[in-house]
């Protein structure tokens, strides 16, 4: 929501054991966007088990464009997104890592180019990777999946670090899945979208937070959420398997009347049941994802709850 003499851009900082970088990124923020534009930092601690908060509320005091939000538990970093931006009160919304791979210096030459143009945002777009080889491939494996699972070609090269426009933030925040993911959000909202290549920082404080299971959850539940392709996937998988099993059906009664011979093979019987048995349960567990999700939607839980807020508007 958008008040009388709000900062033109409002940037959404999720925090979770980044006690180390705060206050270089405090610093560079207002070196970067001072002499340039009004602006508001919202840090979201999402249960953060460091000194994260302490030092929020310490940098607030002195500094009133900074503002803190701090989530009751952890409750995952797209969650917290959605809990900044629903805070923001700026014409445009800035999201970024507080891990300064994101580079505060980008921001200025990024809004520049998203008000110059007819888009609704400007994401950065990775112009050079510095993950190693096995991980570069491993993003690149898993967005061809995710593209051939969803319908939905997505960039292995961009992440959350943008600046959005008004328009897209409210739409975003009209969706209240509990399964978040703020990127596919502005993806489906169909708004025109420019992109900003910049060279991504190596990190410089800590280690990421998100391990590979998950990672994979993540990746699961964006999956799942997003498309039901996997139901249709199985149940094309089904109908192939019947067909197959007809027409050997139809081959075995032919062999049987014409030449009065079966084919014998009790090994390739137990192997062919053993694989139908294995894929009718795949399909049983893909469905059962799917009712648990739907089961979790059915709840409405709130997608996050706040224990303490800083410098509310």
């Amino acid at each position: 929501m958008i008040h009388s003499g709000s900062p033109k851009l409002s940037i959404v900082i999720p925090l979770y054991r980044s006690e180390e970088s705060i206050p270089e990124l405090v610093e560079r923020l207002f070196s970067s966007l001072s002499a340039k534009i009004s602006f508001e930092i919202i840090f979201v601690d999402d249960g953060s088990p460091d000194q994260s908060w302490d030092i929020v509320s310490n940098l607030s005091e002195s500094t009133p464009e900074i503002r803190g939000i701090r989530l009751s538990r952890n409750f995952g970093q797209h969650n917290a997104i959605s809990a900044g931006i629903d805070a923001a009160t700026g014409q445009f919304v800035a999201v970024m890592d507080a891990d300064l791979q994101d580079a505060p210096e980008d921001l200025p030459p990024m809004f520049d180019s998203l008000v110059n143009s007819n888009a609704f945002a400007v994401i950065a777009r990775r112009a050079k990777r510095v993950d190693s080889k096995a991980k570069k491939m491993g993003s690149k494996l898993f967005w061809h999946l995710y593209k051939l699972l969803t319908g939905v070609n997505v960039d292995s090269n961009i992440g959350n670090f943008g600046i959005y426009s008004r328009e897209i933030i409210d739409s975003v925040l009209l969706m209240k899945e509990q399964h978040r993911a703020f990127g596919l959000f502005v993806a489906w909202t169909g708004f025109p979208i420019i992109y900003f290549d910049v060279e991504r920082s190596p990190r410089a404080y800590g280690k990421s937070s998100y391990s590979l299971r998950k990672l994979l959850n993540l990746g699961a539940s964006g999956i799942i959420s997003y498309s039901d392709r996997l139901l249709k996937i199985n149940a094309l998988v089904g109908i192939v398997l019947a067909f197959l099993a007809l027409i050997a059906g139809i081959g075995e009664i032919i062999a049987w009347f014409f030449f009065s011979a079966v084919t014998p093979g009790w090994t390739s019987l137990i192997v062919v049941m053993l694989f139908s048995t294995g894929l009718i349960l795949t399909g049983l567990g893909i469905l059962g994802i799917y009712v648990s999700q739907v089961f979790e939607e059915s709840k409405k839980r709130p997608i996050y709850l706040v224990r303490d807020e800083i410098n509310k508007p």
